[in-house]
């Protein structure tokens, strides 16, 4: 067993005490973690999106910070801001919330895009400026974002270059019957939410032990007809009839290291297509903009994703 699949079987014996299905998210999260992406959760209230967030950063025994986004959220409430000393006659920084390993922003599309956008450099650079200084974020750093469906009332469409900062948008749907029956039977056993979060072992060696899991995914192989075959997805989703706008080289470059920590997790050296094809509907299509006729149509994202995997040879 490698150094990541090792961490990520430990991990989620301790995230299943309080979160109870959802193993595929669970896998993406980790992977994500590893690679030092960003993570987007997109679901109705009530299907415990800021719960697994929560719960994986106490099993990681990660620094944690959740920001509530509301209407009226300022950037300086995110980043925070410089405060005169009267007794030093200078300006002190004082360091907002997101001066944190594992950065939970709640709800992020009830904030308008201003406050939205404070998280850009912070998300790409791992890094804000701030009154000319610049400061330099935790190495773990890693922003978990939940976010309502736009039909939800007073909530605020993400600018592309935001949703571009997320390597995965992942859609959480209600639980299977198996599952759900589990969550409401545990209502009536469990405390609330600060019992929940104790049962949880931190692990003390966190750092050490994602070290060796990084370590090993970036020893993971990449074949030459695996690159091939990204940038093949890459161009055809630049030619689909129902999209105004495909995708970057930099969604190829997001595929491809997540695929890499994802076959880790999985207990592979070497990407398979089959790794790719699994994790393309989570990176590729909310980098899409699509053609407002298609969008009158209602063209659902399975039928584009579908023309585009059969628009590119599966390499052998």
């Amino acid at each position: 067993m490698n150094p990541a699949q090792e961490l990520y079987n430990s991990i989620s014996n301790e995230i299943k005490k309080v979160v109870i299905g959802k193993e595929e998210a669970k896998t993406v999260i980790f992977a994500t973690f590893l690679v030092k992406g960003n993570i987007l959760l997109e679901g109705v209230p009530g299907i415990a999106k800021t719960l697994l967030a929560r719960v994986f950063a106490r099993a990681m025994g990660l620094r944690f910070s959740r920001i509530q986004f509301t209407p009226d959220l300022m950037p300086s409430d995110i980043l925070g801001t410089s405060i005169y000393n009267q007794g030093k006659a200078t300006f002190e920084f004082m360091p907002g919330p997101v001066f944190s390993d594992f950065i939970l922003a709640d709800e992020i599309n009830r904030a308008p895009a201003k406050t939205q956008a404070a998280l850009l450099e912070a998300m790409e650079e791992k890094q804000v400026t701030i009154d000319n200084n610049r400061y330099d974020m935790s190495e773990n750093f890693i922003v978990f974002a939940t976010q309502n469906p736009l039909e939800f009332e007073g909530t605020y469409t993400l600018p592309e270059a935001q949703l571009d900062r997320f390597m995965v948008r992942i859609i959480m749907d209600y639980p299977s019957v198996d599952d759900e029956l589990q969550v409401l039977a545990s209502a009536l056993t469990v405390g609330n939410f600060n019992e929940q979060l104790n049962a949880i072992t931190p692990f003390e060696t966190v750092a050490l032990q994602v070290q060796d899991a990084r370590e090993f995914v970036n020893q993971v192989v990449v074949d030459e007809k695996i690159l091939t075959y990204v940038r093949g997805l890459m161009a055809a989703s630049r030619t689909i009839d129902e999209l105004l706008l495909g995708n970057s080289p930099r969604s190829g470059q997001m595929l491809l290291r997540l695929a890499r920590a994802y076959a880790a997790v999985q207990g592979n050296s070497f990407v398979t297509p089959d790794h790719v094809r699994e994790l393309v509907p989570l990176v590729l299509p909310h980098r899409w903009i699509i053609k407002p006729e298609a969008e009158i149509q209602q063209t659902p994202v399975e039928s584009i994703l579908r023309t585009l995997f059969d628009s590119v040879k599966v390499p052998e």
